[in-house]
């Protein structure tokens, strides 16, 4: 019993260890760019669309009116991209309801493995 409850604490860890994460696509249009630019956090993964179809894989390091600036490729090489280059930028944000979803399902499962066990426990001291 005591492995069962080890193993369902080490599954629950990693699930929740995964977060749940949405891509979310901001398209950027030239004529009100300004408006339209994502809120980027620092040390955020994100992925830049140019103007020329180069997809940029980035860590972001800062963002300001005019530019964007990151870490980009295996050797973290820095970059500074102007907004008038960028057509897209996409990001992963974290989705609230699928958290909520795998929280319950995490907790429905716990609950059903526990009835399991304690079924199983009372039965074999209730046999005659």
């Amino acid at each position: 019993m005591k492995s069962a409850i080890k193993k369902a604490v080490i599954v629950v860890s990693c699930v929740c260890l995964s977060a749940c994460t949405t891509l979310q696509t901001v398209a950027i249009a030239k004529d009100d760019a300004t408006t339209q630019r994502p809120k980027l956090a620092e040390k955020e993964d994100i992925t830049v669309v140019l103007a020329t179809g180069e997809q940029i894989a980035l860590r972001v390091t800062q963002s300001d009116q005019e530019y964007l600036s990151g870490l980009s490729g295996p050797s973290s090489e820095p970059r500074r991209i102007a907004w008038s280059e960028v057509v897209r930028v996409d990001q992963r944000v974290p989705d609230a309801l699928k958290s909520t979803l795998l929280v319950l399902g995490v907790l429905v499962a716990i609950g059903v493995a526990a009835g399991y066990m304690v079924g199983k426990h009372l039965a074999r001291n209730l046999a005659f």
